[in-house]
């Protein structure tokens, strides 16, 4: 075969490559927004509930970038709450995605650790974020307008949290 017959055959696979893979692959610009995770305290204070982590996404050069930020450490029980959340926050960055069908994996990178989390769209205000199916449930995160304080501190003692269920 001449090599202008290959060459042209090679230009003529190119773009339905990429449509292929323009179907397959998501749009990321759903997921760009705030969003938070939300938590009631046990105990007297169940029905109010307060934000325990704050997700920014944005995308840029065609990558989701922003910031998570939440408690530096935290215990998460197999119900779905939050115990022992202790100061100080810390903030990862959110860089990049890999498609993994259904879902996208996010980059979180915190100075020299990286990892990469599951999200995946509930509707167009909520995503979940983690999990292990059949042993810890997902975050489920709410898109709002602005990024709130993380008051859940205000009293400098540990605090023990749950998710709402919805």
């Amino acid at each position: 075969m001449p090599e202008f017959q290959r060459v042209r055959r090679l230009f003529a696979l190119l773009p339905l490559s990429a449509l292929i893979g323009c179907i397959h692959r998501p749009p990321l610009t759903p997921y760009t927004g705030v969003w938070v995770l939300s938590a009631s305290r046990t105990g007297d204070d169940v029905n109010n509930t307060h934000p325990i982590m704050a997700m920014q996404m944005r995308v840029l050069h065609r990558k989701l970038q922003g910031e998570l930020v939440r408690p530096s450490h935290y215990t998460e029980e197999a119900d779905g709450s939050f115990n022992q959340l202790e100061l100080p926050l810390k903030t990862s960055v959110i860089d990049g995605e890999r498609f993994n069908h259904p879902l996208l994996d996010i980059r979180l990178k915190q100075a020299n650790n990286a990892e990469y989390i599951r999200i995946m769209l509930i509707d167009n205000d909520h995503l979940v974020m983690g999990g292990f199916p059949g042993s810890v449930p997902p975050w489920r995160f709410e898109r709002v307008q602005q990024l709130p304080k993380l008051d859940l501190f205000k009293d400098r003692e540990r605090a023990n949290l749950t998710q709402p269920k919805k």
